[in-house]
């Protein structure tokens, strides 16, 4: 099962990245997690000043445990070793999002889409999911 991991801090995102870990906050849901389940890493408009963008594509290397990790200056109860695939770095050179909307199933409300995105974690359809991918890996 794929997902979507949303941040509202570039900071945070690049520790993901550079960690090659998810941290969540205590009382996010991480049930449902599994090893192998794809991911993409998304960054908000306001963490990134500009468009929010897919910066990771990977996936989960292990299910989520109680390892504690401090992250951008928070302190965060359990995390998951994650597979990244592809990254990008500087992080406002990742696949922009809002061009993608009408082509997401996920998204169902397609003029405001932002609410598919309050969560950390957001599960989404596997043909979403590969469609993401494929457009990460054409970046040039």
């Amino acid at each position: 099962m794929p997902w979507l991991f949303v941040l509202n801090n570039a900071e945070a995102a690049r520790w993901v990245v550079k960690n090659r870990r998810m941290a969540f906050r205590e009382g996010i849901r991480t049930n449902r997690l599994a090893r192998g389940d794809g991911f993409a890493l998304y960054v908000t408009a306001g963490a990134l000043r500009g468009e929010p963008r897919i910066v990771a594509i990977g996936t989960l290397a292990g299910r989520p445990g109680s390892d504690t990790a401090e992250v951008a200056g928070r302190e965060f109860t359990k995390s998951c070793p994650l597979r990244i695939e592809a990254s990008r770095d500087p992080l406002d050179s990742g696949l922009p999002f809002r061009p993608l909307i009408e082509r997401l199933r996920f998204i169902k409300h397609k003029h405001a889409w932002s609410s598919s995105l309050y969560r950390t974690i957001v599960e989404i359809p596997e043909d979403d999911f590969e469609m993401m991918s494929a457009e990460f890996k054409k970046l040039p």
